[in-house]
C-alpha cells in the first residue's frame, strides 16, 4: 500500500468519526431542555360538597380525571405552561361546570378552587384562582391564609389562629386572606360567630411546619345540617420549601 492510499483511508475514517459523533445537525431545531422555572405550578382543590370525580382540563394538559371533594392522598401542584390558560371543568366526561380562562405566570404558583355559588334556588359552580406567592420566604418560617367559600355564611364571621398571641381576620363568603409570616409551631384554628359567641369549628394543637404555607379553607354549606355537606375546615399544606428555595 503506498503512502497516498493510506493518508486517504486515514483521512476517509476521521469524516466518517466526526460525523457519527456530532450531536446537532447545523440548520435543523434540536430539543431544548425544559425546566421547572418554564411553567407556572397549579394546584387544584374541589370545596363543592357531594360533587366527585370533577375532571380539570389547564389548555390542552389533564389535571384530574377524578378530583373527589376529599382528597385522601394529599394535594400537590402540577406544571402548566405560562400564558392565557382556559380552565374546563367537567363531571361525566360531558356536562360543563366551569369554562374560564386566566393568565399564569412563569415561575409563579397557583391555587385553582373550585366552589358552589347559591342564589335564591339556583346553584353553579364558581371558581377562583388564588396566588400561592411568598415575597421574602425563608425555610425556617411557616405560612398561612384563610378562604372562605362556604355559601350562606355570615358576613361576620371571625377566624382566628391563635399561639402565643392571636390573629384575626373578618371573611365573608367568596373572600380570602394574603399569606401572613408565623413560626413553626402548635396553634389553635376557629372559625366563630361573633353575633351569637359560638364556636362552628375549631382545630386544636394543628402543627405548622417550617418553610411550609398552610391554606385553611372554611367550606361546606353554612345552613346545611348534614355532616357531610355541612361547613367544615379543610387545611391545605403547600410545601413551599419545595418552590421558592432556590
Amino acid at each position: 500500500m503506498n503512502i497516498y492510499k493510506l493518508q486517504y483511508i486515514v483521512t476517509t475514517l476521521l469524516i466518517m468519526g466526526g460525523i457519527i459523533s456530532c450531536q446537532c445537525v447545523p440548520g435543523l431545531d434540536t430539543e431544548k431542555e425544559i425546566t421547572p422555572s418554564d411553567y407556572a405550578k397549579v394546584m387544584c382543590i374541589n370545596g363543592i360538597p357531594k360533587l366527585d370525580k370533577v375532571s380539570i382540563d389547564a389548555g390542552n394538559y389533564k389535571l384530574y380525571t377524578a378530583l373527589n371533594y376529599d382528597l385522601e392522598e394529599g394535594y400537590k401542584y402540577f406544571n402548566v405552561p405560562p400564558g392565557v390558560v382556559n380552565f374546563y371543568v367537567s363531571i361525566h366526561n360531558d356536562s360543563v361546570l366551569f369554562n374560564g380562562l386566566a393568565n399564569l405566570s412563569r415561575g409563579k404558583a397557583y391555587t385553582f378552587l373550585l366552589y358552589p355559588l347559591k342564589t335564591k334556588n339556583l346553584e353553579r359552580v364558581q371558581a377562583m384562582l388564588l396566588y400561592d406567592t411568598i415575597s421574602d420566604f425563608s425555610k425556617t418560617n411557616s405560612y398561612f391564609r384563610f378562604v372562605n367559600i362556604s355559601p350562606e355564611s355570615p358576613t361576620t364571621l371571625l377566624f382566628e389562629v391563635k399561639g402565643d398571641y392571636s390573629i384575626p381576620f373578618g371573611l365573608g363568603f367568596r373572600y380570602f386572606s394574603k399569606f401572613l409570616t408565623v413560626s413553626p409551631g402548635n396553634y389553635t384554628i376557629s372559625v366563630k360567630n361573633p353575633e351569637n359567641d359560638s364556636t362552628i369549628k375549631i382545630l386544636r394543637n394543628f402543627p405548622f411546619a417550617p418553610g411550609k404555607g398552610y391554606t385553611i379553607i372554611f367550606r361546606g354549606y353554612y345552613n346545611s345540617g348534614n355532616s357531610a355537606t355541612g361547613p367544615n375546615l379543610l387545611v391545605v399544606r403547600h410545601n413551599f420549601d419545595e418552590i421558592f428555595e432556590k
